[in-house]
């Protein structure tokens, strides 16, 4: 199989942002001869042409055509994180496809942002703020707020709660007395 020569000028970012599928892009990129040749393969042989032509694709943009359309949705999610990402960098969002800020960057900067980026935040809002440095402050008041509960001499019912925590949920009861088995069952409508 083979590109046309003008292959490289064909994939404008318009063109890319338009997400076309396998078949438009086999169509759009490749030699009238190779695809007469795509007309007798199997699936099998054309899901291996397909990936052969987004290889092919990452040489001209600095990302395959998968990576992009990752990208691309990514941006409908998050535009204003990434615009404010790339904005950090010394970068335009909308320069993304050109020869001095190629898919390939914006990838790069994807998945590195560190959990101080505008985009880690829009993602994880609750996770950005707590890396291993809050987690240990917030484990360590809490053994305080406990020793000073038990040097203290105090109730069970006064026991301090921990600091809440991102993506853990605390105790939650429901009544103060167990119940039966038979009543577990019909409270869970077993």
């Amino acid at each position: 199989m083979r590109l046309r020569a003008d292959a490289g000028s064909l994939l404008t970012n318009d063109f890319l942002k338009s997400r076309p599928d396998e078949y438009d892009l086999v169509e759009r990129l490749l030699t009238p001869e190779s695809l007469e040749e795509i007309d007798n393969m199997t699936l099998d042989e054309f899901r291996a042409a397909v990936k052969w032509l987004d290889e092919e694709i990452k040489k001209f943009k600095g990302a395959s055509y998968s990576e992009i359309l990752g990208l691309l949705d990514l941006i409908d999610k998050h535009e204003e994180a990434l615009a404010y990402d790339c904005l950090t960098l010394g970068l335009r969002l909308r320069n993304v496809g050109t020869d001095d800020f190629t898919w390939g960057d914006l990838l790069a900067i994807v998945r590195q942002s560190p959990r101080s980026s505008a985009l880690y935040r829009a993602m994880h809002p609750e996770e950005a703020e707590w890396g291993m440095q809050e987690q240990l402050l917030a484990y360590c008041a809490d053994l305080l707020a406990a020793g000073n509960w038990q040097r203290g001499q105090g109730k069970a019912k006064d026991y301090p709660k921990p600091i809440p925590r991102p993506g853990i949920e605390t105790d939650k009861r429901f009544g103060k007395d167990a119940i039966s088995i038979d009543e577990m069952a019909d409270w869970l409508g077993w």
